[in-house]
C-alpha cells in the first residue's frame, strides 16, 4: 500500500496529539473558551489531574507559597514548617499535574507556579469552603439556641 508522498507514518503519541484538534466542521467561532480547538475529552483528563494534584492541604499551602514567589524546596519547607522529604513529595506531585514548572538553578531545583490559573483554582476552592463554613457556624448557632430555648 503506498502513500501520498506528503504523509508521514505517524506513531502512537503523534496520533493522540493529532486528536487535540477536531475536526473544521466542529470547531467553536473564535471567542470560544481557552480549550477551543482541543479534544474535550484530554482537557476534562488534564482537568481532574490538576485538580487531584491540589487535592491536599499541604499542596495548597505550596501553592499559596509560589503563588507570592518562586522558591526552593528548602525555602518552602521552612515558610510551612514541613521536612524537605514531605515538601519534595508535594511537590513531585504538582509538578507531575503541571501545576508547577522545576528550573535548575545551581544546586537548587526552584519552583514556580506554571500557570495563574492554579492560583485562581485554589482561591475559588478556598471561596466556596469559607462559604460552606459559615453555613455550618451559623446552623451550629441555631441549633444551639434552639436547645437553649427547650430547656
Amino acid at each position: 500500500m503506498s502513500r501520498a508522498p506528503d504523509t508521514v507514518r505517524m506513531s502512537r503519541g503523534d496520533r493522540r496529539l493529532r486528536s487535540l484538534r477536531p475536526p473544521e466542521s466542529r470547531r467553536e467561532p473564535e471567542s470560544g473558551p481557552p480549550w477551543r480547538g482541543l479534544a474535550l475529552n484530554i482537557v476534562r483528563d488534564a482537568a481532574a489531574s490538576r485538580i487531584r494534584a491540589l487535592g491536599h492541604a499541604d499542596r495548597l499551602r505550596i501553592v499559596e507559597v509560589l503563588a507570592r514567589r518562586p522558591a526552593n524546596v528548602g525555602e518552602i519547607a521552612s515558610a510551612l514548617g514541613m521536612s524537605v522529604t514531605v515538601a519534595s513529595r508535594h511537590l513531585c506531585e504538582l509538578h507531575r499535574a503541571q501545576v508547577v514548572d522545576r528550573t535548575q538553578d545551581g544546586n537548587h531545583a526552584v519552583y514556580a507556579l506554571a500557570d495563574r490559573d492554579a492560583a485562581r483554582l485554589v482561591a475559588v476552592a478556598y471561596a466556596g469552603a469559607a462559604t460552606q463554613v459559615r453555613r455550618l457556624v451559623e446552623l451550629a448557632a441555631e441549633t444551639s439556641a434552639g436547645r437553649a430555648h427547650a430547656r
